[in-house]
């Protein structure tokens, strides 16, 4: 169900970004990808983030177009993270990337006080059915997170952090076009390939922000960026880190691929 779902929000997603075409090639990749092969097999809690994740970023993109985000653009933000938190804690990614648009003037200038309002107004009605549970069960995901924490603190040097964030993420990437959860286990396998993989996500978003006309645009491309940065970021202070902690960041990953793909497709007729 959520799957399907899922297609006709990536068929959405293209057509903001760039029209009708944009959006079948994004809703057929996922419709036949192994990502979506392997997500419909079982029920996985995770799975909903890429419907979440769709969501949010079409509201956003709305929103971001207007001279003002109005009270209800933000509530929708808010609600949608809200609810995604219900599945999984990667959906608080979204939240964070948002704070880290705030440096940026054209946003801020679109904020006001009763938007910041009914954006935490929109979260805070999904997530207390999580809060009340855990003051009734002993604080059950909140120490969940914490022995997360604890565990992910552990004796690695700065690059080897690094590496194996990159790695999380270019699994991630390619496991829309490979039959595996994991192609890669370690950057030391491939190293070529994970820099080649990271070097193309950037410069597909450098790309994107260059093409941008409209200012409007160029202020969602950096969120975009700002999104797969600052999970980048936090992957780094990760001891482990697992492909499915940056499940949400597949339909960036498959606006990229499509991108590509629309672009080859053009030059050849």
């Amino acid at each position: 169900f959520f799957s399907g779902i899922t297609s006709v929000t990536f068929f959405i997603f293209g057509k903001e970004l760039k029209g009708d075409f944009f959006g079948y090639i994004l809703s057929l990749m996922y419709a036949i990808s192994f990502l979506s092969q392997r997500s419909d097999r079982f029920i996985w809690v995770v799975g909903p983030t890429l419907f979440f994740t769709n969501v949010f970023l079409i509201v956003l993109h709305h929103a971001v177009k207007r001279e003002k985000i109005s009270l209800l653009m933000s509530m929708l933000l808010g609600a949608v993270i809200g609810l995604g938190l219900n599945f999984h804690y990667q959906i608080a990614m979204l939240f964070l990337s948002i704070i880290a648009l705030l440096i940026y003037k054209d946003f801020r200038r679109k904020l006001s006080v009763f938007t910041v309002i009914g954006f935490f107004g929109g979260i805070v009605p999904f997530i207390l059915p999580l809060i009340i549970f855990d003051i009734r069960h002993n604080f059950y995901n909140f120490r969940g997170i914490q022995m997360f924490l604890q565990y992910s603190s552990g004796e690695f040097s700065f690059l080897q952090r690094v590496a194996t964030a990159c790695t999380v993420i270019v699994n991630m990437m390619l496991s829309i076009f490979i039959p595996q959860n994991e192609p890669i286990r370690y950057a030391s396998e491939s190293p070529i390939i994970v820099v080649f993989t990271m070097l193309f996500i950037y410069y597909s978003l450098f790309f994107l922000k260059q093409t941008a006309k409209e200012k409007h645009n160029q202020l969602w491309n950096n969120y975009i960026f700002l999104l797969i940065t600052s999970t980048f970021i936090v992957l780094v202070f990760m001891k482990n880190g697992f492909s499915y902690y940056v499940f949400f960041l597949q339909p960036v990953f498959f606006s990229l691929a499509g991108l590509v793909f629309s672009s080859l497709w053009k030059l050849s007729t």
